[in-house]
């Protein structure tokens, strides 16, 4: 079993997720890792394709699990916990956070989420620890067939809580290195007029492109190309540095 055949059994084994009503039990899931062991002794290359699927499959379903478990948990009562910003946007007023820790709990998976900070969001900066007390809710979507599925979208991307802050206290006010060179960019741009796009570019940050700017690029095409530009520009810049030093 080579790594193409990996990479081609991962995302087929865990396809059923998006189809599923509930999540297997642990008993099943048991049963399947069971089986997939049995059939790992095997020597036919189909035995071992079922055989990593099952696991795989296993392992998908554990996670969503242990992520359901958390969006219980945390949106039961407001929580009390040890936060760190991960992404400031001034346009939305709001920023997202990792939450490490409730009480003495440490989490695992490590889930985020929204919370608006009105005109306060100047005073967070990404890399900051904040002590927080919380009022979570899970992220809720539309039941519109063919429509944008923002539950999906929140899972997918560990982001599936929003909520508000109740109270603060800054642990670490320091920004993370990323941020500091962001600053330092930004200070150097602040006059330009497509200072938006080469944000993008740079550091994949969208929240300086205007409205009309975004809708151009969705409307002409190009949008995946400031991903895929930013990308390439980070690859050039890391090889040009190495050959430099």
């Amino acid at each position: 079993m080579n790594a193409i055949s990996i990479a081609w059994i991962t995302p087929a084994s865990l396809m059923p997720l998006l189809f599923l009503p509930s999540l297997p039990g642990p008993l099943f899931l048991l049963f399947i890792a069971v089986m997939a062991v049995v059939l790992l002794q095997s020597s036919y290359r189909l035995f071992w394709i079922m055989a990593w699927s099952g696991l795989i499959f296993c392992w998908g379903v554990t996670v969503a699990r242990q992520q359901l478990q958390q969006i219980e948990e945390l949106t039961i009562r407001p929580v009390n916990a040890l936060v760190r910003v991960t992404t400031t946007e001034n346009s939305r007023q709001r920023i997202r956070v990792s939450i490490v820790r409730t009480g003495q709990q440490i989490r695992f998976p490590v889930l985020s989420a929204w919370i608006p900070a009105g005109d306060s969001v100047a005073d967070f900066c990404v890399g900051q620890r904040w002590e927080m007390r919380l009022r979570l809710r899970a992220v809720h979507s539309q039941l519109n067939e063919g429509g944008y599925d923002q539950q999906r979208q929140a899972l997918a991307t560990y982001t599936p809580l929003q909520g508000k802050i109740l109270w603060k206290v800054p642990l670490t006010t320091e920004c993370s290195l990323r941020q500091q060179i962001i600053q330092r960019v930004q200070s150097e741009i602040g006059l330009m007029e497509s200072r938006g796009i080469l944000q993008a570019l740079l550091f994949g940050l969208r929240d300086g492109v205007s409205p009309w700017v975004s809708q151009l690029f969705r409307d002409t095409g190009v949008a995946h190309l400031m991903a895929i530009s930013g990308m390439h520009i980070g690859l050039a810049g890391g090889v040009g540095w190495w050959l430099a030093v």
